[in-house]
Order: C-alpha cells, then structure tokens, then sequence
C-alpha cells in the first residue's frame, strides 16, 4: 500500500516523497498545521497525533525538514477523505504539491476507490486537474459538525457498543462486536440491494469492514441492520452502508442501528460527512445539515464494481 521513498531535484534542492511515518516529523507538521492552517489551529498535539495514526499520511522533505504533507481518512476499499495538505510557503510553485499528489493518487489501491472527497477554499483548480468536481448531486451530500468540545474524546476510540432492545415486542442484539455480526449476510445485500455498492467484491467489503468502525443489528442468527464510520477518531468521519432489512422497516430499528453510533463520545467530537439519495430527514434527527458545495470536491468512480 506504501510508495518507496522518492527523491527528487528541484532548483538543486533535493527533495524526498514518503509514506513510511517512521521518516516523517511529526511536531514540525503539527506546528505548521496549527500556525498556518485555518482548519487546525486549536488542535493539541497529542490529539493530532492521533488522527495521524489513524491515516495514510503522505510526506515532503527537504535536508531534514517536514516541508509538506497530506494524509487520508480511510477504509483502503472503497472511500477516503482527503485533508491537512499543505507545502510550506517557500517551496510553492514547485511542482512539489503536484508531484505529491500524483504519487498519492497514483497508487493502486487509491485508484481502486469508488469515492475520494475533499473540502477546499481556494484550490480547486489543482484538485481538478485529478478529476475532482464539485459535488454532482449536492443535495445528496450532508455534514454534521462536531457536537461537543472534548479535546480527549479520541481517546474513547476503543469504547463499544453492546446492548439488547425491545422493539415492537421483539428482542434484538446491537453491537459492534465484529466477530458476532454475519459478514456474508451483509455482504449479500449490499452486493445485491445497495445502488451505491451493487456488485461489490467480498474482499473489498471485507477490507472495509476491517478498517471502519461498524454496528449491527441481529435478530436471531440473522443481520438485519448495518453501518459504519470510516474515520480517523480524531477530526472526521464518513458514515456508509446504513441499511436496514426492508421486512423490518417502520418500527424504528434505524434510529436503533444510529443513535448509539452517533452518540459515541469520539464520534460527537468530529466532524462526519455522508451521501444519502433519500435519507436527508432521517439524519437531520440526527443533526446532519445539507452542505455548502463550493468548497466541497468528489472524485467518484461508479465503473469501479456493480
């Protein structure tokens, strides 16, 4: 999934490209990103080294020094958000940030994603010459900003969710214990029933299960509702596959399935982003807004699979 580290020569100046973490300096992106960074200037440094664990995180050097970065928010199967990109102002105008993203986006398993996002105030120009647009439908694109001011809650990262419900005079099991949700049976109705991911391979699945936070509802042996959060714990959050079995709608099992989800400490302390056809009055419950599209760019690919 990584790239080799690169070196290149630029005006004499040598410059290296890397994804290993290992080489990278992390006070001197966090210093950047919280002095020059209008997103990220009350972020702690303890709290941005966690959202960077949680990403695949691209790097400039130059002699030594972190002059340039981006990471991604990820699944590495199907989504990916891309943010905190930046070059330090002496080395713009470069070709540096267009070299960084081609190597990011030029990667096999990036080129393998149905859908990339981005939020930009004034660099759409570069981001469209990688196929970015502004949303297609923008109606369809909701945000919920963070709901609540806890610098820590990143830290509730491993909290779980496992309770029993009565609904309708049925008992149903949600958790989000992975090793008790039925992988195949949801695999089956996205792959057969979900228009956003008809015809998904179960390693893709797979791979984006293992890598998302995810919740389910079970009634007896079967699955009947799911989702997920792709997110870093720290700054942001997709959620994606909600679905709840069509004989077990109507009776409030997706205010079931999202409630404890959405009230995770972590999760009310970042900001998430969705894509929903006809669920906009669904998630407004949930504090989910309709958004702004002039910053906001998508790369979609809808021929990946399906």
């Amino acid at each position: 999934m990584h790239i080799a580290d690169y070196e290149t020569s630029i005006e004499g100046r040598v410059y290296t490209l890397t994804t290993n973490k290992d080489l990278m300096n992390t006070t001197e992106i966090h210093r950047w990103l919280t002095e020059e960074a209008y997103w990220a200037l009350k972020m702690d440094y303890e709290r941005f080294l966690s959202a960077f664990q949680h990403s695949f995180c691209i790097g400039l050097l130059h002699n030594g020094h972190q002059i340039g970065f981006a990471r991604m928010v990820t699944d590495f199967a199907t989504y990916a958000y891309l943010m905190d990109v930046y070059v330090e102002a002496p080395h713009r105008r470069k070709g540096l940030g267009k070299l960084m993203m081609d190597q990011l986006l030029g990667l096999d398993w990036v080129k393998g994603l149905r859908r990339i996002n981005l939020r930009t105030k004034d660099t759409q120009w570069l981001y469209a010459q990688y196929g970015f647009n502004p949303p297609k439908f923008p109606e369809r694109f909701m945000g919920r900003a963070s709901m609540a001011e806890d610098p820590n809650a990143w830290k509730t990262k491993n909290e779980k969710i496992h309770h029993t419900a009565v609904i309708s005079g049925k008992e149903y099991l949600v958790t989000s214990q992975k090793d008790l949700m039925k992988r195949a049976q949801i695999h089956k109705w996205l792959t057969e029933e979900a228009y956003w991911c008809k015809g998904i391979p179960y390693e893709t699945f797979n791979r984006g299960f293992e890598n998302s936070y995810c919740i389910g509802i079970l009634h007896g042996n079967r699955q009947i509702a799911y989702a997920r959060i792709i997110t870093d714990y720290t700054v942001h959050g997709y959620l994606a596959d909600v679905y709840v079995l069509e004989e077990f709608r109507g009776q409030g099992l997706c205010i079931a399935l999202l409630e404890p989800l959405l009230n995770l400490s972590w999760a009310k302390n970042i900001s998430l982003n969705l894509v929903t056809k006809g669920g906009q009055g669904l998630y407004a419950k949930f504090g989910f807004v309709t958004c702004n599209p002039e910053r906001i760019m998508e790369l979609v690919r809808p021929d990946i699979y399906g």
